[in-house]
């Protein structure tokens, strides 16, 4: 643009205009031919499934959303679908996913990603305003007994869910740091590592929630850390806040929520073309606490 141009767009206040990012997708689950959305079957193209047939069945009512993932093709077909999601949905356009679960045989190749990332799709094209997304039960305290007196029982779970969540961009929800703060914590331990589950903190609180669980990831793989000894070094809670903020920690027993700063990340997991980026840019706005 020339010097000239320049300088009359000054005197008259105008301004160039901003020509929109280029749509570059980011992976969320392994690749595959997507359905349209008004398609079901669709075929995995990467990863451990590679060359799987597969059937996205979709029960979407007002209140509520369900996705189911069936095999198809020369695969024995199941009595029950391989994953499933559930999402609440609030009148004013918040998609809320509540729970994701995967047949043990099928675990560990992708599945959660893949089915979020198709469910999300198809929730927010169909949305005919704005919309907002978070996440809930990102993970649960299994005590084995019931118990919660008995730290050696507890372990985490359902820790997928958080890492979807941290891939997607979307950041803990604003109270984290009232919930952690020093005069709020009773009792911090340390969950230890299990066969089933990564070791973590967990956080007795004298409000509510009552408990928050955090996990530590490591930053080469995004993957849980395993080794417990990293958990036996001090931390500060307030460390541990900004470690969740910045994708390095996922916390349970709380929510999560996508903001304006992770809309952009997050739609280049969701969108399968730049029309479908840019359309969820535009209808995006951020959760409004209730």
């Amino acid at each position: 643009m020339s010097s000239l141009t320049n300088r009359l767009q000054r005197l008259f206040g105008m301004r160039p205009a901003r020509l929109p990012a280029p749509f570059v997708p980011l992976a969320l689950g392994p690749d595959t031919s997507e359905p349209d959305p008004g398609d079901s079957d669709f075929t995995i193209r990467s990863g451990q499934l590679a060359g799987h047939s597969l059937r996205l069945e979709v029960a979407v009512q007002s209140r509520r959303a369900d996705f189911f993932l069936w095999p198809t093709g020369h695969q024995e077909a199941p009595d029950s679908p391989i994953a499933h999601c559930h999402y609440d949905r609030d009148p004013d356009g918040t998609e809320i996913l509540w729970d994701i679960f995967v047949h043990p045989d099928w675990r560990g190749k992708g599945l959660a990603a893949l089915l979020v990332r198709l469910s999300l799709r198809r929730l927010l094209l169909n949305r005919r305003h704005s919309f907002r997304i978070r996440v809930r039960k990102l993970m649960q305290i299994d005590t084995g007994s019931g118990s919660r007196t008995a730290v050696t029982l507890i372990r985490l779970q359902n820790i997928g869910i958080g890492l979807i969540a941290v891939r997607l961009g979307l950041v803990p929800e604003p109270g984290l740091e009232e919930m952690l703060a020093p005069a709020n914590i009773s009792v911090l331990s340390i969950i230890p590592v299990s066969e089933q589950s990564p070791p973590g903190y967990l956080f007795r609180l004298r409000q509510q929630p009552g408990l928050v669980t955090v996990c530590r990831l490591d930053p080469d793989t995004g993957r849980p850390v395993a080794d417990e000894s990293i958990y036996r070094r001090f931390v500060s809670p307030l460390q541990l806040c900004h470690d969740c903020r910045t994708g390095r920690a996922i916390a349970g027993n709380i929510d999560y929520e996508l903001t304006p700063a992770g809309a952009d990340h997050c739609f280049r997991r969701i969108a399968a073309t730049s029309g479908e980026y840019q359309h969820l840019l535009r209808h995006f706005r951020p959760h409004r606490p209730s």
